[in-house]
């Protein structure tokens, strides 16, 4: 008994899921200018964030951009490298060659030039190294 009621209430299950109409939402999209590359672009691949995006070129040239479209850095790879992928924050990149049958792991260290014009300071203003001391956040 528990079989012949079970098949009917799987048809009618199934006829309602069938019967549904398909939920169309609305899309809206934005679009950037595109990255000027300076040869072919064989792979892409974006920070957790989205504010980094890293384009691997033919030739073995990476180029990393800014969420704002300017260029951050580039350096170069094997040229055989043909895949990238960046983990979530844009610190270690990992680059791959079917050609060779290789994965690479490349650790990506931003280096940035502050402007300490008029700032105070203790020793030689030409001194070879500045510390930088951020101890005021609010």
């Amino acid at each position: 008994m528990r079989k012949i009621l079970f098949i009917p209430a799987l048809a009618l299950l199934l006829a309602a899921l069938l019967a549904a109409p398909p939920v169309m939402a609305k899309v809206e999209l934005q679009s950037r200018p595109a990255l000027k590359t300076a040869t072919r672009p064989m792979d892409v691949s974006l920070t957790a964030d989205g504010r980094r995006a890293f384009v691997l070129s033919e030739g073995g040239l990476v180029t990393i951009y800014g969420n704002n479209g300017n260029v951050i850095g580039t350096f170069k790879v094997d040229p055989a490298t043909d895949r990238l992928s960046v983990d979530g924050n844009g610190s270690q990149l990992y680059l791959s060659s079917n050609k060779n049958s290789t994965v690479n792991q490349v650790f990506v260290n931003y280096q940035v030039d502050l402007d300490y014009t008029g700032s105070p300071f203790r020793g030689k203003a030409n001194a070879p190294v500045v510390m930088a001391v951020f101890s005021d956040f609010q």
